[in-house]
């Protein structure tokens, strides 16, 4: 049943592709819920609204770990370029932890940001 509805304008799929929805109907969440914030997310079989299988072969979300890089690496230089703007007088030791902290505090949503991106280029 995957059928593909490619209907939806890029704003559409942008907006599934930041709310973690569906490459194919962007119905229907990719990923359970979870109790805690940054506890290991799990990914769904399959798409409850349409039947798109997110479960693929075995290395298939091999380069969805570069995605998850590049967002890690444009976060942690955000930080640390903002935080040296806006906070007078700190420390590049003070920059760095910040950057660090940053990054590890949006490893999770990375990570399933990166295999929403991945699920929506290569389906």
């Amino acid at each position: 049943m995957q059928t593909s509805l490619d209907n939806r304008t890029p704003y559409q799929k942008a907006g599934g592709i930041l709310k973690l929805r569906c490459p194919n109907c962007g119905k229907a969440k990719v990923f359970h819920k979870t109790k805690f914030p940054f506890h290991t997310p799990l990914m769904k079989d399959a798409c409850e609204a349409c039947g798109y299988r997110f479960d693929k072969e075995p290395g298939y979300y091999r380069g969805a770990i570069a995605f998850s890089y590049a967002l890690a690496l444009i976060e942690g230089l955000l930080t640390f370029f903002f935080a040296r703007q806006l906070i007078f007088g700190i420390t590049t030791s003070s920059l760095v932890f910040m950057a660090i902290a940053a990054v590890l505090f949006c490893a999770m949503w990375n990570f399933k940001l990166a295999r929403v991106i991945w699920l929506n280029l290569f389906p």
